[in-house]
C-alpha cells in the first residue's frame, strides 16, 4: 500500500488488545517492547520449523483418530464428546459400512483446538484445563461488545459470559506462564503442572523474553491470549467452512484429493485377529504449500469469504489518496481524497476477492483499499454504503502473533489429512445447504451448527 507508512495501526491494536484480551491499560510500553518482539519471532526460521513439526506430528497422530465410532462416552475422543455423536450405518455401494453423526462445527473446533493448542502449549495445557476451547468460542461471541468498550456491567449475556471466559483464561495463562518459568530456572512447577518440555520453542522464547525485560505478568498474558484466541478462532473458520464448501460443491473433494495424493499418504494398519488397526497418515507440508493449488484456491476463496479485512488506522500526516485505480470511472466518486492528519481511516485487505460473482474472478486485484470514515446523520462514523467488506484477508490491527504462512500450513496440513482419511455426507441423503455465516468477531462461523455423518474411507493397506 503506497501511503501506509502514514497509518498508525498500533494506536487501535493497542485499544483491542485492552478491551478484548484485559491488558492493563496503564502498561502500554511494556506491550510496545512485547509486541515487536513477537513480530521479529514469526520470521524466526527455527521456532517457525519448531512449530509446524509440532503441528504436523499432532495431526498424523490424531486424524486417524477424528471418531471412534463408540456410542459408550468412556471410549470416544475427548473431542469427539460435545458433538454428541450417534453411530449409525450409511449405503456403501452394495452394502453398509459404520458412520457416526456429529455436530460438525463442534467436532471441527474441538479437534483443530486440541490438534494446534497442544502443538503450541504442550499436552498438559489441556489435559489440566479442558474447559479452554469453550472459554475460547464464549470470548468470541462477546468479542464485538468487547472490542467497541461496551462495559461489562450493561445487561447483554454475550458480554457478560465473554468477559467470565476471558478472566478464566487468563487466570489459566498465568498459571502456565508461572510453571514455564520454573520450568526454565529448573525447580518444580506448581501443582498440577509437571512436564513442560514438549512446549513450543515459541512459547519458551517468549517467556524466556519476558523475564529478560521484566515483562508484566498481566501484558504477558494478555499477549498469549491474543495469540490464542486468534490462531484458534481463524483456523476453526477456515477448516469448517473449506470443509463445507468442498463436499457440497460436486467434483470438488475428488479434484482435491487427487492433487494431494503425492503429498498426503493414508494407508490402512495391519490386521490383528481380524481387527484393523488405526489408519497410518503421513503430510508433506511444504508439497501441500508449494504444488497443490486447487486446495489453496480454496482456501484463499475462504480467507475472502470468512476472514473480515477491515482495519481501523490513523493518520499521521496529510496526504491525497487517488482513486483512479481503485474506483469505477463515474462521476459519482471523487478522483481523489484528502486525508488528514489525525483522521481515523477504515483499511481493507484483499478487496478484489469477495462474495460479489464479478470481484471473485478479479484476483489480480488484491492491493489494499483505504476508504474514509464516513459520518452520518447522527455524527457516527460508518463505512460508505456502497463498500463491501465481507471480503477477506490479514487485518491489520490483529494482535496474532502467527504469521499468516503458519496458518496457511497449518489449515492445508489439517484439510488434507481429514480429507485424506474421512468422507463426510449429509445425514438422510439429504443435499448439502450451507448455514448462514455469521460474524462475533473478525472470522465468521455458522450461525447454527449442522449435523454430518462421518465414515472411513476405504484405504490401501
Amino acid at each position: 500500500m503506497e501511503h501506509a507508512h502514514l497509518l498508525d495501526f498500533n494506536v487501535v491494536r493497542w485499544h483491542l488488545f485492552v478491551n478484548v484480551f484485559g491488558a492493563d491499560a496503564s502498561q502500554k510500553q511494556a506491550y510496545d517492547v512485547i509486541f515487536d518482539h513477537a513480530q521479529s519471532t514469526v520470521v524466526n526460521d527455527d521456532v517457525t520449523m519448531d512449530l509446524m513439526a509440532k503441528v504436523c506430528a499432532e495431526i498424523q497422530l490424531r486424524a486417524p483418530d477424528l471418531v471412534s465410532f463408540s456410542e459408550s462416552i468412556v471410549d470416544q475422543n475427548i473431542w469427539e464428546r460435545p458433538a454428541n455423536p450417534s453411530v449409525t450405518q450409511q449405503p456403501h455401494g452394495m452394502k453398509l459400512r459404520p458412520a457416526v453423526e456429529v455436530a460438525f462445527f463442534t467436532l471441527v473446533r474441538h479437534f483443530v483446538g486440541h490438534a494446534c493448542l497442544t502443538a503450541i502449549f504442550g499436552r498438559e495445557f489441556l489435559e489440566h484445563f479442558p474447559w479452554v476451547l469453550e472459554d475460547l468460542l464464549t470470548l468470541d461471541d462477546g468479542w464485538n461488545y468487547l472490542a467497541v468498550g461496551i462495559l461489562r456491567w450493561v445487561p447483554l449475556q454475550d458480554l457478560n459470559k465473554a468477559c467470565g471466559a476471558r478472566r478464566s483464561l487468563l487466570k489459566t495463562i498465568k498459571s502456565f506462564n508461572k510453571a514455564l518459568d520454573a520450568h526454565a530456572i529448573g525447580t518444580e512447577p506448581e501443582w498440577p503442572w509437571r512436564d513442560l518440555s514438549d512446549v513450543s520453542a515459541l512459547l519458551k522464547e517468549r517467556s524466556a523474553f519476558c523475564r529478560q525485560n521484566n515483562v508484566p505478568s498481566s501484558i504477558e498474558a494478555s499477549a498469549v491470549l491474543a495469540f490464542t484466541w486468534s490462531l484458534h478462532a481463524k483456523i476453526t473458520s477456515l477448516v469448517s467452512w473449506i470443509f463445507l464448501h468442498a463436499w457440497s460443491t460436486p467434483g470438488m473433494v475428488d479434484q482435491i484429493r487427487h492433487e494431494i495424493r503425492r503429498h498426503v499418504a493414508a494407508t490402512q494398519g495391519p490386521r490383528l485377529f481380524g481387527i484393523p488397526e488405526p489408519a497410518q497418515l503421513s503430510i508433506d507440508m511444504d508439497g501441500l504449500s508449494n504444488y497443490c493449488p486447487g486446495l489453496q484456491a480454496c482456501l484463499c476463496e475462504c480467507v475472502g469469504l470468512y476472514c473480515l479485512p477491515v482495519a481501523v488506522a490513523r493518520v499521521q500526516r496529510d496526504f491525497t489518496f487517488s482513486c483512479a485505480k481503485t474506483l469505477p470511472d463515474s462521476g459519482d466518486h471523487p478522483k481523489s481524497i484528502r486525508m488528514e492528519a489525525g483522521t481515523y481511516i477504515l483499511v481493507a485487505s484483499c478487496s478484489g476477492n469477495s462474495d460479489d460473482p464479478k470481484g471473485l474472478n478479479n484476483h489480480a486485484a488484491s492491493e489494499a483499499v483505504a476508504w474514509p470514515c464516513q459520518t452520518n446523520g447522527s455524527g457516527k462514523r460508518q463505512a460508505p454504503n456502497d463498500t463491501s467488506f465481507e471480503s477477506g484477508g490479514n487485518v491489520t490491527n490483529d494482535v496474532n502473533i502467527a504469521g499468516p504462512l503458519n496458518v496457511r500450513r497449518e489449515v492445508l496440513a489439517l484439510v488434507a489429512g481429514i480429507m485424506a482419511l474421512w468422507d463426510f455426507s449429509p445425514p438422510s441423503s439429504k443435499e448439502w445447504t450451507l448455514p448462514k455465516p455469521v460474524f462475533p468477531s473478525m472470522y465468521a462461523r455458522p450461525a447454527s451448527d449442522l449435523r454430518v455423518l462421518v465414515s472411513s474411507r476405504d484405504l490401501p493397506e
